[in-house]
This record gives C-alpha cells, sequence and structure tokens, in this order.
C-alpha cells in the first residue's frame, strides 16, 4: 500500500520530481557500488571458514549440505561454494564475491522500499540506505564471500518482509514470503532474527493469525534441523556482565558508524526519540498498526538481534565484529530514516541539516570499504596456498594429511594435489620464492594431531636449541594460543611455520594443546607459546 510522502509540501509535479530525482540518484549509486566494492577489495581471497565450503562438503551429499557450519545453517552458501568451486576453482576470488555484492545490493533496495512505503522523504531514505550501502565499518559483509551467509539472510528476510506487508487476508503473496523466509534460514542464524521481525510486523499489521503463519512453519523447520543436526562447536560460556557489554557495544558502536561520531551517534538516538514523539501527536499510535509495523518491526529486531548474538559470541569478545554492525545498522536505519522525516515534515528547515547528520558517517565509512592494514590476514595470500599446493604435489606427504586440523577436516593434502591436477587450483601466479618453497616443505613435514590422539606416556622436554626429531616421533606444545616451528629440511634453507592449539574440553582456563607427528626427519626450534603454563616436548 502506498503512502503519502511525509516531507511533501507542495502541491503539482514538485513533489513527484523530488522524489524521481532522489531515486535516480539512488539507483546510480546502487550501480556504481557492486562493481566499485568489488573492485576495491580484488586483492581479498579465501581464508578461514570458507575452506570447509570448499574442501569440506560435497554438493551431492545431503548431510554435507544440512550439517551446520558453527551454529549456522548455511545450506545456500555450501550450494553457492560447490558450484563456484566446480567451475571456477580457485582461479579467481570475484566470482565469489558476486553472490555477496548481489544481496547487499538487494538488502539495500529493499530497505529503501520499506522506508518509502512507511512514508520517509525520498532524500533522507535516500542518503539513509546509501550510509548502509557503503558501510565499511561492516567490511566483512562487503568484501568475505563467505559472508554472503549474512547478506543472504539479510535480503531474503527482508523480502520476506516486503511481500508479507498487506492488508486483507492470506493469499498467494503469503505463501511467496514463506519461501523467501525459509531462503534467509537456509543462509545463516541471522535469518531467525528476520523471520522475528517479519512476525512482528505482520501481528501488528494483520493480527496473529496472518503471523502466525509467517512465524510457525519456518521455527518449526528450523527447531527440527537444530535437533536432528545440533551444533558440533560451541564458544566459551560468558558472564553476565560480558553478555551486557557487547549487547551495548553493539547498539552504541552501530550508532556511532552512522553517525560518524560519538556525538552523531547520540544525536541520531534523539532524532529517533523526538520523531516517534512527533507521529505520536500528530497520528497517535495508529500507524504503528499499518504503514509503521514494517519500520517498528525492523527497530526492535535491531535491538533483539543485538541480544541473540550477545550470549554466543561475549564469551570470544566483548568487541562487537563489523559484520554485526552491518546486520544491526541495516535493522535500524528504516526507525531513523522514519523519524527524521516526522520531523521534516513539521519543521521543513530540518531537511538539510538531517540529511546531513544522517549521512555524516559516509566518508570514513567509503574509506574503510577497502582493506587495510588489519585486513592483511584475508588479501594477498594467494601464491601461500597455491605453492603448498604444488609443493603437496610432489611432496610424498600421506593424502589424509589435515593441513588445518579442527577447523576444516577436508583441507588435506590429498584435496590440495586432486585440485591441483584438476586444474581447479591453478599453479603459482608468480616465481615461487625460495622462502614459500622452504615454508611448505616445513609444514608438510608434519601430521597434526587432533584431540583423539592417545596421550603421550612420556615427553622429553624440548630446549632452546636445536632439535633433531625423528620420523614417527611427536612434538608436543601446551600453553595458550599458538606456537611456531623453525626449522629446515635435508640442510636446506630454515623456514617458519606457524600452529594453532586445540583447547583442551572442560578446561575453564582456556588451555590448549597441539601434537604435531614427524613425517621427515627435521631439525627444529619451537617457540613456545606465551604464559607460565606453557611447555614444549617430544615423545
Amino acid at each position: 500500500m502506498s503512502s503519502p510522502d511525509l516531507a511533501s509540501t507542495s502541491a503539482g509535479t514538485r513533489p513527484d520530481r523530488n522524489a524521481q530525482a532522489a531515486l535516480a540518484i539512488f539507483v546510480l549509486l546502487v550501480a556504481v557500488a557492486g562493481p566499485l566494492i568489488i573492485y576495491w577489495n580484488r586483492r581479498q581471497w579465501f581464508f578461514l571458514d570458507e575452506w570447509d565450503f570448499l574442501s569440506g562438503r560435497q554438493l551431492f551429499n545431503v548431510h554435507d549440505l544440512l550439517a551446520p557450519h558453527n551454529e549456522h545453517w548455511s545450506t545456500i552458501p555450501i550450494v553457492l561454494y560447490r558450484f563456484l568451486w566446480r567451475f571456477v576453482g580457485l582461479h579467481h576470488y570475484w566470482p565469489y564475491q558476486v553472490p555477496l555484492v548481489a544481496a547487499h545490493l538487494s538488502a539495500c533496495v529493499l530497505l529503501r522500499v520499506i522506508m518509502r512505503r512507511a512514508g520517509a522523504d525520498p532524500w533522507i531514505a535516500t542518503v539513509a540506505t546509501v550510509s548502509l550501502l557503503f558501510f565499511g565499518r561492516g567490511r566483512e559483509d562487503l568484501a568475505w564471500g563467505f559472508q554472503v551467509g549474512f547478506n543472504g539472510a539479510l535480503a531474503f528476510g527482508l523480502a520476506q518482509l516486503v511481500v508479507s506487508d498487506h492488508d486483507g487476508r492470506v493469499s498467494r503473496r503469503d505463501g511467496v514470503a514463506l519461501v523467501f523466509g525459509l531462503a534467509a534460514l537456509l543462509c545463516s542464524g541471522v535469518g531467525v532474527a528476520l523471520v522475528g521481525v517479519v512476525g512482528l510486523s505482520v501481528l501488528l499489521r494483520r493480527g496473529w493469525q496472518a503471523a502466525l503463519l509467517q512465524v510457525v512453519p519456518l521455527m518449526v523447520a528450523f527447531g527440527v534441523w537444530r535437533l536432528v543436526l545440533p551444533p558440533a562447536t560451541s564458544t566459551p560460556k560468558a558472564g553476565l556482565g560480558d553478555t551486557l557489554t557487547l549487547f551495548g557495544r553493539t547498539l552504541t558502536r552501530t550508532l556511532v558508524a552512522v553517525g560518524g561520531s560519538t556525538l552523531g551517534g547520540v544525536l541520531l538516538a534523539v532524532v529517533v526519540v523526538l520523531g516517534l514523539v512527533e507521529i505520536a501527536r500528530r497520528d497517535g499510535w495508529q500507524p504503528v498498526r499499518g504503514r509503521l509495523a514494517p519500520v517498528v518491526a525492523c527497530g526492535v529486531g535491531a535491538v533483539g538481534f543485538a541480544a541473540m548474538v550477545a550470549p554466543g559470541r561475549a564469551g570470544l569478545s566483548v568487541d562487537p565484529a563489523g559484520r554485526y554492525l552491518h546486520v544491526t545498522a541495516a535493522l535500524a536505519l528504516p526507525l531513523v530514516a522514519v523519524a527524521a522525516s516526522a520531523l521534516t515534515a513539521r519543521w521543513r528547515v530540518l531537511l538539510p541539516v538531517l540529511i546531513v547528520l544522517i549521512g555524516a558517517g559516509l566518508p570514513a565509512n567509503l574509506d574503510r570499504v577497502k582493506p587495510g592494514p588489519a585486513d592483511a590476514f584475508t588479501v594477498d595470500n594467494r601464491q601461500q596456498i597455491l605453492v603448498l599446493a604444488q609443493a603437496a604435489l610432489v611432496s610424498g606427504a600421506p593424502r589424509d594429511v589435515r593441513l588445518q586440523p579442527g577447523l576444516n577436516d577436508g583441507f588435506t593434502v590429498g584435496w590440495l594435489v586432486d585440485g591441483r591436477r584438476s586444474g581447479r587450483i591453478p599453479p603459482p601466479d608468480q616465481p615461487i620464492d625460495p622462502n614459500q618453497w622452504a615454508n611448505a616443505r616445513l609444514q608438510l613435514a608434519f601430521r597434526p594431531l587432533g584431540r583423539s590422539a592417545p596421550p603421550t606416556r612420556s615427553c622429553r622436554p624440548l630446549g632452546s636449541g636445536p632439535a633433531r626429531l625423528s620420523v614417527g616421533q611427536r612434538l608436543v606444545v601446551e600453553g595458550r594460543g599458538g606456537f611456531a616451528v623453525t626449522g629446515s629440511l635435508d640442510g636446506g634453507a630454515p623456514a617458519t611455520v606457524g600452529f594453532g592449539l586445540t583447547p583442551v574440553p572442560g578446561d575453564p582456563s582456556g588451555e590448549g594443546r597441539g601434537e604435531l607427528r614427524v613425517l621427515r626427519p627435521v631439525s627444529v626450534v619451537v617457540k613456545a607459546p606465551p604464559g607460565g603454563n606453557s611447555r614444549v616436548c617430544a615423545a
């Protein structure tokens, strides 16, 4: 249902032309944003979770498609990655970014539709949406292909919200909305929050029966999936204080990121409060049960999403990751836009002021869309993996050696060799640096052992100097974080390889343990992890 423009004050064609100009600018920016974001992040490459979708799942294995990645139902991202692995391999990263950016752009378009349906001023709606379009504070969701799970859930969830937002009885539109809602759940846990947003919106506008239709089938499907395939991993439990800290920081840092500063964030919060008061003064709360229902539901969803994330992530860090700020901002911005538009409808002179306020964070966010020093781990590491695949091809190491144990069970020597032979993993693009080759060979000289490794009966402590290890021996390291092994093979160039420690189950201290079985004779120096309880020995 269309709504009058809250900020329109003149008759004739002027409001239409004003709205058309704002829409044209928005469409132009969306068209430019996609290629620009991909170009700015052209150095991005695969890391961490992506290797699970690339090496640990099979397209025609039902369990692989449905099994959770961490706590997320990720069927759609898995299917995307399996198809891209089949036809693109590791030759290029940008095809993996295209679905991510397409979902991001779709979410921005749908958010502007929601704002305009609710009566937001066309220019305020455009600026608010563009602030999300280039939300560099959440760069993960703009650059890292794996985050198609978050962006896909957001886009599909907003599509369910838009399609279900209508008057009248249940119709085929509601069936289409349910399909979008299921797709959101099949992308990531963000879909659960969006189903809640849709349920609240439909409840406010159309009543409890229509709301139950949009929520119950999806939550039953999610509940059955969670019961049959519970997450295999869990994050450390957090106390109430850390949980509340992360919850508060997610909301406040979202406002600061959009507002460009602490003052800007505070002013945005004031605008929301004053705008809602103005709507209540002028129209009462009746619009909440009509055109404002999706906007109010999104605002509540922003708070709910922050509350949903906090208990599970506070055990890792009380500082919210950018991907969470991105989703929170997407859900909060419709309320900001509608509240600001209500103020400009009464005081037109405020329009340029509020446009500047809502877009104040855009310059800083625009700059952060590009990778910075903190993103060094995620970019320009293509050559490292390609050299490792080439070394695996000629190393003779057992195929079942897992190179990243505990994270991606399928990332093995055999997977690298098969990928290299099939052409899905290309040869190194540049001449192989001797140090890179030495590092790859040293990494392939060990078999990392997981938690199931039998305990060692005797372990000879290693000193600070070089130690000669024979085939079959085990290198055991205990402590926190990770450790580094420096050594050389066959008298070749020295190299350094880092390994992680697997947390000891049930140990609240956070201590970890790492074991490596020696596959080739090697002389090594091991740098123990920091902390007084660290131990390095050979068995």
